[in-house]
C-alpha cells in the first residue's frame, strides 16, 4: 500500500471511529448505530475497487450492525432493507473471490427482499429490491458455474416482475427507464454466458425504450436510449441471426443519425454519430463487409467535419486517421490502388501528429504502424519503397525503444520491426512479424 492508500485509510479510520466512539456512548440509540452503520458503508464504498480486502473488513462490520438492528426489530422495513444492503455488499466483495460466499449472501437478502415484497405488493420500491436481488442470485449461480438452469429461473423471475411493475405504472417516464436499464445490466451479465437469455431481456428493454421514444419523440435521452437498445439486441443476434443483426444495427444508426441531423450545430451529437457508425462497422466487417464499408465511410465524412470545426484537437485529427484506415482496410482486397490512397491520407495526418508532439510515444507509435501498413501493401508491387517505409519505422521503434529500456511493450516492438525488415530483405511472407 503506497503513501497516499495509507492516508486515505488512515483518514476513513477516523470517521469510522468518530461514530464508533458515538454509538458507543449511547448504545441503545439506534440512530448512532445506524449513523455508524452507513459511514462503514461509505468507508466500504470508497476501498471497493483499490483495496476489496479493506472494504471487506468494513462491509462485515455494517452487517454486524445490521444484523443486531434488523433482529431488534423484525417488523421495521427499513431496518431489513439495510439489512439487505448489508448482505448484499459482503456478497459483491466475495462474487470473484469466493462464489459460494457471495451465493450465500445474496441468498440471505433475497430472502428478505422477497419477504417485503410479499408483505407489501403495491410497494414499487420492494418489488424493484427483489428485481434486484433476484439478478444478483441469477448471477451468482452463473459466475461459480454451480446451476446454469437455477440461475436462468431467478433471472425469469425477476422478468416476471419487472413485467408486473411495469403494468403498475404505464405513466411513470422514469421508472420505467430504470426498470429498461435495469434489464440492459442483466442483459450484459448474461450475454457473456448465455445468449438466449441475454437476448430475452435486451428485447424486453428495447420494449420498454420504444414505447417512451414514442410517448416523448423529442426527447433525446429517450431516442439515443432507443439507439443503444437496438444495439444491444444486434450484439446478440450478430452470431444467431446476422440478417436480423444488420436491420437492428441499421435501425441504431438511424436513429443516432437523425438525432445529429436535428442538432447539426451539436458537437456531441457528431461525436456520438462518428462512434456508433464506426462501433457498428467493427461488428459488422467480417458478415456484411458493405454495409461496413459504407458505414466507415460515412464516420469519415463526420470525422472530417469534426476535425474542421477543431483543426487544434488532435484527438478528432486522429479520428480522421483511423477512418481512413479503416476504409483502407475494406478496400485492401477488392481496390489495392483505393486502399493505398486512403492509407496515404491516413500516414499523412498520423505523420502530422508525430512531428508535432515528437515526446507523445502514442502519436509516435501510430505512425510507425502506418508506415509499416502501408510497407506491407507495397510489398509486391514495389519492393523498394515497401523497403523505405519499413526502415522509416525502424528507425522511430529503435529510437522509443531506447527511450524506454525497461518497457516491454517498446522492446517487443522493436523486436517485431526487426523480424519484419529481415523478412522483406530475405523475401519472406511478412505475415511472420505481426505484433
Amino acid at each position: 500500500m503506497n503513501t497516499e492508500q495509507d492516508a486515505a485509510l488512515a483518514h476513513a479510520q477516523e470517521e469510522v471511529d468518530a461514530a464508533r466512539r458515538l454509538a458507543e456512548a449511547v448504545p441503545n440509540d439506534v440512530d448512532s448505530q445506524e449513523n455508524l452503520m452507513a459511514v462503514l458503508h461509505s468507508v466500504g464504498n470508497r476501498f471497493e475497487l483499490r483495496d476489496p480486502d479493506t472494504a471487506l473488513g468494513y462491509y462485515r462490520q455494517a452487517l454486524e450492525i445490521s444484523q443486531r438492528l434488523a433482529d431488534a426489530a423484525p417488523n421495521d422495513r427499513e431496518a431489513q432493507r439495510d439489512l439487505n444492503t448489508s448482505l448484499s455488499k459482503v456478497a459483491y466483495i466475495h462474487l470473484n473471490r469466493d462464489p459460494s460466499a457471495s451465493l450465500y449472501h445474496y441468498q440471505q437478502a433475497l430472502e428478505i427482499t422477497r419477504h417485503l415484497a410479499e408483505t407489501a405488493p403495491n410497494d414499487r420500491q420492494s418489488q424493484e429490491d427483489l428485481i434486484i436481488s433476484l439478478s444478483r442470485v441469477g448471477y451468482a449461480y452463473i459466475v461459480q458455474d454451480r446451476d446454469l438452469a437455477l440461475g436462468l429461473e431467478h433471472f425469469q423471475e425477476a422478468l416476471e416482475v419487472t413485467r408486473h411493475v411495469v403494468e403498475t405504472l404505464p405513466n411513470d417516464r422514469q421508472a420505467l427507464r430504470d426498470l429498461a436499464l435495469g434489464l440492459e445490466h442483466t442483459g450484459e451479465d448474461l450475454h457473456f454466458h448465455n445468449d438466449e437469455a441475454a437476448l430475452i431481456h435486451y428485447r424486453e428493454s428495447l420494449k420498454m425504450h420504444q414505447q417512451l421514444a414514442e410517448t416523448a419523440p423529442n426527447s433525446t435521452q429517450a431516442q439515443e436510449d432507443l439507439a443503444r437498445a437496438f444495439e444491444n439486441v444486434a450484439d446478440v443476434l450478430l452470431h444467431l441471426d446476422p440478417a436480423a443483426a444488420l436491420d437492428h444495427y441499421q435501425q441504431s444508426v438511424r436513429i443516432t443519425r437523425r438525432l445529429a441531423e436535428t442538432t447539426p450545430n451539436d458537437r456531441q451529437a457528431q461525436v456520438d454519430l462518428h462512434c456508433r457508425l464506426e462501433e457498428i462497422a467493427d461488428k459488422l466487417r467480417s458478415r456484411h463487409s458493405k454495409p461496413a464499408l459504407n458505414y466507415y465511410l460515412e464516420a469519415l465524412k463526420v470525422s472530417q467535419q469534426l476535425a474542421e470545426t477543431a483543426p487544434n484537437d488532435r484527438e478528432a485529427q486522429r479520428d480522421v486517421a483511423v477512418c481512413l484506415w479503416n476504409v483502407g482496410e475494406m478496400l485492401q482486397h477488392s481496390d489495392p490502388d483505393g486502399a493505398l490512397s486512403y492509407y496515404r491520407e491516413a500516414l499523412t495526418i498520423s505523420r502530422q501528429l508525430a512531428e508535432t508532439a515528437p515526446h507523445d510515444r502514442y502519436a509516435q507509435r501510430d505512425l510507425t504502424i502506418a508506415l509499416e501498413e502501408i510497407g506491407s501493401l507495397l510489398r509486391s508491387s514495389d519492393p523498394e519503397v515497401a523497403l523505405s517505409y519499413y526502415q522509416q519505422s525502424l528507425t522511430i521503434t529503435r529510437r522509443l525503444a531506447e527511450t524506454e529500456p525497461d518497457s516491454p511493450a517498446a522492446q517487443r516492438d522493436l523486436a517485431i520491426a526487426l523480424e519484419r525488415l529481415a523478412n522483406m530483405i530475405r523475401g519472406d511472407d511478412p505475415e511472420t512479424a505481426k505484433d
